[in-house]
C-alpha cells in the first residue's frame, strides 16, 4: 500500500490522512498548542493511514484489533500486532507514521497533535528542544487518564474553564504539571551517581546547567546536587 503523508503551511492542518476517507468519522478540535483528532472507523474494510507533521503526535487507541496489517513508527521496528486496544503511541514530530489494516473491531482512536513551542508549556524546560523518542503500543496509566480528559475537555470547554477544570483534577494549571513530572524524573535520575547532573539536565531539554538548577530549585528548594547530597 502507498504511503499517505499530510502537508500544509497551516499551523495545526496536517493530520493523519485516512484512506479511503469516508471509511472513518473525525471530530477535530483545536486549542492552545493542541488540536485533538478524535476517529470512528465505520466499516469493517481494509484501510491505511498514515502522517509526517512538524508536530508531535500522541496516540490513544481506544479500540483496535484487527486480522492482518502492520503499523510503522519511523525508528522502531514495524509491528504486527493484531489487538491494540487501549495502547498509548509516540510519534515525535518529522518522524514518518504509517499502518493498514483489516478490522476485526471498528476502530475507535484519538490523535493529539501537540505544539512543542505551545503555551501548555513551562518555558523553562525548553521542551521543543528536547529530543523525543518514539514509542510503539505502551500503556502508562498516569498519561492513559490525562488523555482521556485532555480529549473531553478540549472538545467542550474554552482555554479558561479547561484550565480550571486541569486545575481541579491534577492539582496543579497545565504548565506547571508538566514541570512537575520534569522535575520528578530529574529527582529520580539524580540518584544513580554515576550520571552527572549536566548529563541528566541534557537529558531533560535543557541546553544549560543554571537553566536545569534554576527549574529544580524553584521546584525543590534545592540545587540538584544538593538534592544528590541529601540522598547520600
Amino acid at each position: 500500500m502507498s504511503e499517505l503523508v499530510a502537508d500544509s503551511a497551516d499551523t495545526f492542518s496536517p493530520v493523519v490522512q485516512i484512506d479511503p476517507s469516508d471509511i472513518a468519522r473525525r471530530h477535530i478540535t483545536r486549542w492552545n498548542g493542541v488540536q485533538t483528532d478524535a476517529v470512528q472507523v465505520l466499516r469493517h474494510e481494509p484501510f491505511e493511514y498514515g502522517l509526517r507533521a512538524s508536530h508531535h503526535l500522541l496516540i490513544m487507541t481506544e479500540c483496535a484489533e484487527r486480522y492482518d496489517g502492520e503499523t510503522l513508527v519511523e525508528g522502531l521496528p514495524t509491528s504486527t500486532l493484531q489487538n491494540f486496544s487501549r495502547k498509548l503511541s509516540l510519534v515525535p514530530a518529522g518522524h514518518r507514521f504509517f499502518g493498514w489494516q483489516k478490522p476485526r473491531l471498528l476502530t475507535r482512536v484519538t490523535y493529539f497533535y501537540i505544539d512543542p513551542r505551545g503555551p501548555l508549556i513551562d518555558p523553562e524546560l525548553r521542551f521543543a528542544e528536547t529530543e523525543l523518542k518514539p514509542r510503539l503500543f505502551f500503556f502508562d496509566k498516569d498519561l492513559w487518564e490525562t488523555a482521556a480528559k485532555l480529549k473531553a475537555d478540549v472538545a467542550k470547554l474554552s482555554p479558561y474553564h479547561f484550565v480550571r477544570a486541569f486545575k481541579q483534577s491534577f492539582g496543579l494549571p497545565p504548565h506547571r504539571y508538566m514541570s512537575s513530572l520534569r522535575i520528578e524524573q530529574a529527582k529520580s535520575l539524580l540518584a544513580n551517581p554515576a550520571v552527572s547532573v549536566t548529563q541528566i539536565g541534557v537529558n531533560l531539554g535543557f541546553s544549560e546547567t543554571s537553566s536545569f538548577t534554576s527549574a529544580f530549585r524553584k521546584h525543590t528548594g534545592l540545587t540538584p546536587t544538593a538534592y544528590r547530597r541529601s540522598l547520600e
